[in-house]
């Protein structure tokens, strides 16, 4: 029975109903809670606005509905009560609550549950009462997670799958609670991750699997090209051996919730179910392959422990792969071509050129970008108008990547309807792919034109390129060298269409 001093509080002002659905509810649950208050609400007469949102009870800060709640509709003074189905349905986190009983306190906002039990946050008593099951919901919560956790590892043990999605190439089966062969389609996706392993088994390179799989118009787990880290990581999955792990990690790397830091354990503790499902490699099969992938990355490791002029510098100007860099005893190093291979295994055209060329022209821009901010030094200030004009071009770039970002979503959100085919998709996709290059090329220049206009605030950018110019010719090692360019240079872009050609270096300043 709710008090008549409140009925009319309540009567008077504007009622909200907050609806939370927890992971772990169903359908069926929220909308009986949804039933239940409305209910309520229509007993009493009370004008009401539902809000809904699913998610955990961790953190208000991760609920829009609830955040817009707190922030913006109570200080307003829209509501005189907020109807819940419990009060833990706000949050069973105490430094949540309170923050909501402070607001809703300011704004003498009431909370009503199902039972019509009031709270008044301007009532002592009332405050007393919410603080304890506050702390009876945070060790429920507590409780309902050691619980989780023990029922998982429970599961794992019987060979269960524990861990979420199921992975690609297989399927979860509600009724054995266990991983299953996904054998939809032609060819189906257990017999992709066969084809996979049986070609790294035979020496394929994760590249060149991956062309192999594009050029068959099969799609990647995530619905785009495959490429070869996708390849690799497939590569690495013991699940395939039929072998269900748990307890790979602890806490979270969550950025923004507040949980226990994320910790890898090491192998030792991990639990391992053998044959808790089909396997869909043999042992043989992916031990060899592990081999093979260990003898390539100790091969590029190698590669990246050698340090020359331009190490981590140079990039291929027509689609932004690093360029590798051929050390030769004689000092005579070579840029080596593109080696970036499109989708279907078409190498970039762009050509290779001497090391000692890259550096010449690199020298040659330097003086000229000390010139010109020696120019704009000399002259006392920058061209305000021009700056201005730079940084409008700069945001309508940063905006158009905005754009580009969102068409991205679009045409995978038509692809998930059916409404696009995979080849319209892959179409659309490569073509808003060369759109973002252009425009992030295009904002670079813009960039490094405002940086030449923002010399004229830096007194030592000048002292700098001098040293640089003044120093390099008295440097033997090319260790230092490469230490000296990058501390004025971000990266230097090289597109050389023939071997005809001269071949165009564009410096880009840091």
């Amino acid at each position: 029975m709710i008090a008549e001093e409140y009925q009319k509080r309540i009567s008077e002002g504007g009622v909200l109903i907050y609806l939370r659905k927890s992971r772990q509810d169903t359908e069926d649950a929220l909308a009986n809670h949804r039933m239940v208050l409305e209910g309520l609400c229509k007993k009493h007469g009370w004008s009401y606005v539902i809000k809904e949102e699913i998610g955990s009870s961790d953190s208000i800060e991760h609920r829009k509905e609830f955040k817009e709640i707190i922030y913006e509709d109570i200080p307003s003074n829209n509501y005189s009560a907020i109807v819940v189905y419990a009060q833990d349905r706000l949050s069973r986190n105490s430094g949540d609550m309170e923050k909501i009983n402070e607001t809703l306190a300011n704004h003498d906002v009431l909370i009503v549950d199902k039972d019509e039990d009031v709270t008044d946050f301007n009532n002592e008593a009332d405050v007393m009462v919410s603080d304890f099951k506050s702390f009876i919901g945070s060790q429920e919560l507590k409780m309902i997670k050691r619980r989780l956790r023990a029922g998982k590892k429970a599961g794992a043990l019987k060979g269960y799958w524990v861990n979420g999605k199921a992975p690609y190439g297989y399927v979860y089966s509600h009724k054995s609670k266990k991983l299953e062969p996904d054998t939809e389609g032609n060819p189906s996706p257990s017999e992709v991750i066969g084809s996979i392993y049986s070609d790294a088994y035979a020496g394929a390179s994760t590249s060149d699997i991956a062309f192999t799989l594009n050029r068959k118009g099969i799609l990647s787990p995530n619905g785009t090209y495959w490429n070869n880290t996708t390849i690799t990581r497939i590569l690495k999955q013991e699940i395939y051996l039929g072998k269900t792990i748990y307890g790979k990690s602890s806490g979270s790397g969550h950025k923004n919730k507040k949980t226990t830091p994320l910790k890898v354990k090491e192998k030792s503790e991990w639990i391992v179910v053998n044959n808790a499902h089909e396997p869909l490699v043999a042992q043989e099969v992916f031990d060899n392959v592990q081999d093979q992938l260990n003898r390539r990355n100790k091969v590029i490791a190698t590669r990246k422990s050698k340090v020359s002029s331009l190490s981590g510098l140079v990039k291929c100007g027509s689609c932004g792969a690093g360029l590798y860099i051929q050390r030769k005893d004689n000092g005579s190093n070579i840029i080596k071509s593109c080696w970036r291979k499109d989708p279907f295994g078409k190498k970039c055209g762009n050509k290779g050129i001497s090391e000692t060329k890259v550096i010449d022209a690199i020298l040659t821009e330097i003086k000229k970008y000390r010139d010109d901010v020696a120019e704009i030094l000399d002259k006392g200030q920058g061209d305000n108008n021009q700056r201005t004009s730079i940084l409008e071009d700069i945001n309508s770039l940063e905006k158009e990547l905005k754009v580009i970002s969102s068409k991205f979503e679009r045409i995978a959100d038509l692809l998930e309807d059916e409404v696009y085919t995979k080849e319209v998709y892959l179409e659309r996709k490569d073509k808003l792919i060369q759109k973002q290059k252009d425009v992030e090329n295009d904002l670079i220049i813009k960039q490094n034109q405002l940086k030449k206009q923002d010399a004229v605030e830096d007194k030592d950018k000048l002292a700098l390129l001098d040293m640089v110019l003044t120093n390099f010719d008295k440097i033997i090692e090319e260790k230092d060298i490469n230490k000296l360019f990058k501390s004025i240079i971000s990266h230097v872009d090289l597109k050389k269409e023939s071997t005809n050609d001269e071949g165009k270096v564009t410096v880009n300043f840091s």
